[in-house]
């Protein structure tokens, strides 16, 4: 049936977002290791964009209980895990010492 077409699409669009947000998460834990805050700025935006997307999802689907209610946990899972995640704070980390200019940069 029709609504059932929509709803294959509807929880492969609920996938790809999952992946999107797993590629994310491995990217964030790799940024923390280079000295380079923006690439982790760059990630939190398009994390922030997928749960964008996400909401849009729920609205249209706010009719249908059993997606809606799969949507919830997932839209709940999804932020819940990033922002545990030690590699994404909410804002810029301290400086630390070992992290200060190169040697000879203040001469």
């Amino acid at each position: 049936s029709l609504k059932r077409a929509a709803n294959e699409e509807y929880r492969r669009q609920i996938w790809a977002i999952q992946q999107q947000a797993e590629e994310l998460a491995i990217k964030m834990a790799t940024c923390h290791a280079a000295p380079a805050w923006e690439c982790l700025q760059e990630q939190l935006q398009e994390v922030a964009a997928l749960e964008e997307r996400l909401t849009q999802l729920k609205n249209e689907e706010e009719g249908r209980t059993s997606t809606s209610l799969f949507l919830t946990q997932i839209s709940s899972d999804l932020p819940v895990s990033l922002n545990e995640s030690p590699v994404c704070p909410e804002s810029p980390p301290p400086p630390e010492p070992q992290l200060g200019p190169p040697p000879g940069f203040d001469h």
